[in-house]
């Protein structure tokens, strides 16, 4: 399973609200599919009521990257995201060159990236081969495998799920030589906009969680209000 971020820039007006684009109350109306935010290191304030009001579902938002950097804004982001009704996430930027999967999901996870089944926090997710679309980080395909995999098992390892794989197909090709082993417990948050012709990273061969649109900040979820709770108290949930 995966989640798409896509572009609704053809159909609805955007505003910014602090570096979030988010759209206007008056051009919006509820979606079948839940649609959210991306909320990115820049972004230091969110408007979370009008987010809500923009009829979108849920958020995930940068928590750290490698090994030293964190966001300090994200317990506010966490805690505005929820008082607004939404269900949210944190992410990790991964710099598989600045120390091991183990090193840095442990970094993830004391800064923020925790999953507890409490009906309102996402999988954390592992952003990777997405900031650095044709960098492999001098790694060969079987390093690059073993340091996703050191990764996912410790996040799993601590919290009892696997975290969403959030990354490109052309990346995951030429990084992981278009690896299979994740699909069956990583949900997929393909970042990049779909098309009819779409190819998936290898292991996931259903229509993705997540996938991305044309504009950066905004995510579509590939099920149902249901499926996206499921993944807030389920520890097996993959859609």
């Amino acid at each position: 399973m995966f989640f798409c971020l896509t572009a609704l820039v053809s159909a609805l007006l955007f505003t910014a609200v602090f570096g979030i684009a988010v759209e206007t109350p008056e051009n919006t109306q509820k979606r079948d599919k839940p649609t959210g935010i991306v909320v990115s290191f820049s972004n230091n304030f969110v408007d979370w009521k009008r987010v809500s009001v923009a009829y979108h579902s849920f958020a995930y938002i940068w928590a750290t990257a490698g090994d030293e950097d964190r966001n300090p804004h994200l317990s506010s982001h966490y805690s505005g995201a929820a008082n607004a009704g939404l269900v949210r996430g944190a992410f990790h930027v991964a710099h598989p060159t600045q120390s091991s999967g183990a090193a840095q999901a442990d970094y993830f996870l004391s800064n923020g990236g925790k999953w507890t089944g409490d009906g309102i926090t996402l999988p954390g997710a592992l952003s990777i081969g997405r900031y650095w679309r044709h960098n492999c980080h001098g790694l060969n395909t079987t390093a690059m495998v073993g340091w996703i995999r050191d990764f996912s098992d410790t996040y799993h390892s601590k919290v009892g799920r696997h975290p969403v794989i959030s990354t490109t197909a052309d990346w995951w090709n030429a990084c992981t030589g278009n690896n299979a082993d994740f699909g069956s417990a990583s949900p997929l948050w393909n970042f990049h906009v779909p098309s009819p012709n779409d190819v998936l990273p290898a292991g996931w061969n259903d229509e993705p969680s997540w996938s991305s649109f044309n504009t950066p900040h905004l995510v579509q979820f590939s099920g149902d209000m249901g499926g996206l709770k499921r993944l807030t108290t389920n520890r097996t949930a993959i859609m």
